[in-house]
Order: structure tokens, then C-alpha cells, then sequence
């Protein structure tokens, strides 16, 4: 008895019912209303960083939206998801980049104690997103991709308050520029990891997406 396209459709079924959606509209709840906090805080400071992590957190909020259209349908539709997740991060990472070029040139003085301050609360939310992904981190190339973005952001969350903490102390923009810079590295770096995995999955004759038609007798 064939089991193929009916296989897939108990497979889809199965996970859009799945725990992982709900996980998915939190996380992406969470990161868009703090996009609009960062964003606002980083324009107020003249922070790179922080206007880095706020352009993350959107990114990772577009990147859920992805996810949630791909989690009810076949690992193929998954691994097109991560990659368009890839594609997301990269693009995201050239643009710290460009914006931390601007910085060096225009005279920037941030405010170090905004940068701490807000920082603290957007890591409390990452942390909040690592925990509700953490048990679903390697079920797919999509939840993986979410994975990496919550962590990518928890990371620059931390150096923020680092840089924070080092502009007050210095009284120089300079650790501001360095870590909106070490976040740019890390999201482009990031985005090869996870398209180059996607992708491979993606070739004809390749990934997860056959596994239906491999489970169908033959």
C-alpha cells in the first residue's frame, strides 16, 4: 500500500498542529514589539548597536512569519524557508555593516546608559524566545534558522551592554561602532551557515524533502 502524497499530508497535518506554531507566534510577538522599544532607544542614543539589535529583532520577526507559513507543509517548504531565512540574516548584516561605516564618518556620541538599560530588557526577551525554541532547535533547517536568530540576538543583547558599559567609561564611540560591527560579522557569518545547509537540501536528489517518497514502499 503507497503510502505518498497521503504521507505528506498526515506529515503537514501533523505539524500545524504541532506545538511549534504556537512557540512561533510568541517568539514573533515578542521580537516585533521589541524592534519598535530598540529602535526607538537607538535613535534617541545614536547607538549603532542598538539600532543593529532593533533591526535584528525585525528581521527575526519576518523570518518567524516564514517559518509559520512553512511549518505546516513539507520539509521541502521548510527548507525554503530557511533559506529565505538566510537570505534575511545576510541582507541584515550588510546593512550594520553599511550603518556602522556611516557612524565612523558622522560624529556620534551615544548614550551609554540607554544602551544598557535597554538591552537588558530585550535580552530578557531573547532569553524568554531561547527557552520556548530551545527543545525544537533540531527538529528541521527552519527551526534551526529561528534557533540562530534568537541566539544571534541574545549575543548582541550582551555585547550591547558591554559597549554600553565601555562608552561610559571611555566617553568614546568607538566600542558602540566595534560591537555594531561584531554583530554585523556574526549575522552574515550566521546566514552562510544555515543557507549552505538549506540549499543543500534544496538540490535535486538531495534533503529531507523526499523522505516521504523514501518512506513509500517500494
Amino acid at each position: 500500500m503507497s503510502c505518498g502524497s497521503d504521507c505528506c499530508a498526515a506529515e503537514s497535518r501533523e505539524l500545524a498542529e504541532s506545538p511549534r506554531r504556537r512557540v512561533l507566534y510568541a517568539v514573533l510577538i515578542i521580537n516585533a514589539a521589541m524592534f519598535g522599544v530598540e529602535f526607538a532607544a537607538g535613535l534617541w542614543a545614536g547607538s549603532t548597536a542598538l539600532l543593529a539589535d532593533s533591526l535584528d529583532m525585525l528581521a527575526d520577526a519576518l523570518v518567524f512569519a516564514v517559518s509559520l507559513l512553512a511549518i505546516a507543509r513539507g520539509a521541502r517548504a521548510r527548507a525554503a524557508a530557511g533559506l529565505s531565512n538566510a537570505v534575511l540574516e545576510g541582507v541584515l548584516g550588510l546593512a550594520v555593516l553599511a550603518q556602522v561605516g556611516y557612524h565612523v564618518v558622522v560624529p556620534v556620541s551615544p548614550l551609554g546608559g540607554v544602551m544598557m538599560a535597554v538591552s537588558g530588557v530585550a535580552l530578557a526577551a531573547n532569553a524568554g524566545c531561547g527557552a520556548l525554541l530551545l527543545g525544537f532547535r533540531h527538529e528541521d533547517i527552519n527551526m534551526r534558522a529561528v534557533w540562530l536568530c534568537t541566539r544571534n540576538d541574545a549575543i548582541g543583547n550582551a555585547g550591547t551592554i558591554v559597549g554600553g558599559a565601555l562608552v561610559v567609561l571611555l566617553g568614546s564611540k568607538w566600542p558602540d561602532l566595534v560591537i555594531g560591527g561584531a554583530m554585523a560579522f556574526l549575522l552574515v557569518r550566521t546566514a552562510l551557515s544555515v543557507g549552505r545547509e538549506a540549499w543543500s537540501q534544496l538540490r535535486p536528489g538531495r534533503g529531507r524533502y523526499r523522505e516521504c517518497a523514501a518512506d513509500a514502499p517500494r
